[in-house]
C-alpha cells in the first residue's frame, strides 16, 4: 500500500499557497506581471544541512504573462510561466519551472536537480552524475 500524501491549498487576495506533506509554497502572486519576484518557498526549513537544502532561496519569477501556449494539442489562451529556479554551474543544476492556465490552473512543470560529479564516492569516477528530473504535463481536464 503506498504513502498517503496530504495537502491542501489556500486562495487569498495576493496569493495561492499549496501545503503539501507539510511543506508550504507560495506558487503564484496577484495579480501575475511579468519579473515580478517573490520568495516561493519561504515557509521551507531550508538549511544547507537538511533534506530541504535544495528548496533554499529560491526566487520565483514570473515570466511570458498572458501568452497563449499549446500542450498536448491542448491550447490556452492565457498562461503565466513561472521560473522558481534556474542555476547551473560546473557542478550543479537547479531548474524548476510551473505554467498555469487562466481558468484552469497548473498545466506543465519541469523539475530537475543533477549534481554531475558524486564527490561522496571519491574521485575514481568523475564524470558521475546524479539526481532527478520531473516533468509533468496537462493530458486533460474540465471545462
Amino acid at each position: 500500500m503506498g504513502r498517503l500524501k496530504v495537502g491542501y491549498c489556500l486562495k487569498t487576495t495576493t496569493n495561492f499557497e499549496r501545503v503539501e506533506d507539510d511543506l508550504r509554497f507560495t506558487k503564484f502572486v496577484f495579480p501575475p506581471k511579468n519579473e515580478v519576484t517573490w520568495k516561493g518557498n519561504n515557509y521551507i526549513p531550508a538549511t544547507d544541512t537538511n533534506f530541504f537544502k535544495v528548496y533554499n532561496d529560491w526566487t520565483y519569477t514570473f515570466k511570458e504573462v498572458n501568452t497563449a501556449k499549446t500542450i498536448n494539442s491542448l491550447s490556452f489562451d492565457s498562461t503565466a510561466t513561472i521560473v522558481q529556479v534556474d542555476e547551473e554551474n560546473l557542478i550543479d543544476k537547479k531548474r524548476s519551472v510551473e505554467v498555469f492556465a487562466k481558468g484552469v490552473g497548473f498545466i506543465s512543470k519541469e523539475f530537475e536537480v543533477i549534481s554531475k560529479q558524486d564527490v561522496s564516492s571519491g574521485w575514481d569516477r568523475p564524470l558521475k552524475a546524479t539526481g532527478f528530473r520531473i516533468r509533468m504535463k496537462v493530458n486533460s481536464y474540465g471545462k
